[in-house]
């Protein structure tokens, strides 16, 4: 026998009749009892959820972090070998060999 919370959370066919048997069955306490022990199990289980959703979050953090950084290595050692070949050009000209 499903109680009144079961019929209201996942309704199907002929639970109209069902919720109206099971609210004659059950007092407001008993209602009140039934939605308070199912809480803890629903406030688990969506610390659970978030907590997986933070650990997910956290990795493509790090990975975007490192992805960023190779990128930003790759750019720095560009400019710096441009900038030495520039400085190696004005060295050049300075000696007049070039």
């Amino acid at each position: 026998m499903r109680t009144y919370i079961d019929a209201l959370e996942a309704p199907g066919e002929g639970d109209a009749d069902r919720v109206a048997a099971a609210d004659s069955d059950h007092t407001v306490i008993d209602l009140v009892r039934s939605v308070v022990a199912a809480q803890p199990r629903a406030s688990a289980a969506a610390h659970t959820d978030k907590t997986a959703r933070a650990v997910e979050r956290a990795e493509r953090t790090r990975a975007l972090q490192a992805r960023l950084r190779e990128q930003f290595d790759e750019v720095s050692q560009r400019s710096l070998s441009r900038a030495d070949r520039r400085r190696g050009q004005r060295r050049y000209r300075l000696e007049g060999v070039s």
